[in-house]
């Protein structure tokens, strides 16, 4: 397997497939329920936060035959975007993809689930992972946990420990074998959403 930095040019194709790979996941369900609407908004949602770590941080890319999945990172001393910023995004992305409109539960919950993942970020010196995710028909080959030794690694090499968050209670045992526990659960999320969990190595 070949983990190499994600040129720029391929974030719409590194969206797409972190679109299929975060299609059940329990926040994007309960913020977009309607098949149409969640697959074209994940994919601007997963672009928008590729562009956020190329611009702030970094992208890390897994091949097996074929691009099989990425992380997005922001390394200790960079500053990751400001809730304001995110937000503002994801208002830019609501004005100008009028065709197929997000959920009203989108709309409302979508930025304050933002809020709170931005209030509960340490103020220690930390790596985080903003995005992970494997193309579905390649689990099981190893993917995801090569990005994620991608990323310890990278915290190791500025001094600091690893931090991410998920609202899928089937990675807790996952980032568990790589030395991340949880340190806070927020449940239920923003407007009766799933539980967010908040872990760090």
């Amino acid at each position: 397997m070949l983990v190499e930095p994600l040129a720029p040019q391929r974030i719409p194709e590194a969206a797409a497939m972190l679109r299929r790979s975060f299609d059940a996941d329990p926040m994007f369900r309960f913020l977009l329920p309607g098949a149409r609407a969640r697959h074209t908004w994940l994919r601007l949602l997963m672009a928008s936060a590729l562009a956020e770590c190329a611009h702030r941080g970094e992208i890390w890319a897994a091949h097996v035959d074929g691009l099989a999945g990425a992380i997005g990172l922001v390394p200790p001393g960079h500053v990751h975007a400001s809730t304001g910023s995110r937000i503002g995004t994801l208002f830019r992305l609501l004005a100008t993809t009028p065709a197929i409109p997000p959920s009203l539960r989108f709309v409302v919950h979508g930025p304050r689930v933002l809020q709170v993942l931005a209030r509960r970020h340490p103020d220690e010196r930390h790596l985080y992972v903003q995005v992970l995710g494997a193309d579905p028909d390649r689990h099981g080959r190893g993917v995801g946990a090569a990005l994620i030794e991608k990323a310890l690694a990278r915290a190791a090499e500025g001094d600091a420990f690893a931090y991410l968050e998920t609202t899928n209670e089937r990675n807790l045992g996952f980032y568990g074998r790589f030395g991340f526990r949880v340190i806070d659960e927020l449940s239920p999320s923003p407007g009766g959403g799933p539980p967010i969990w908040f872990l760090r190595t």
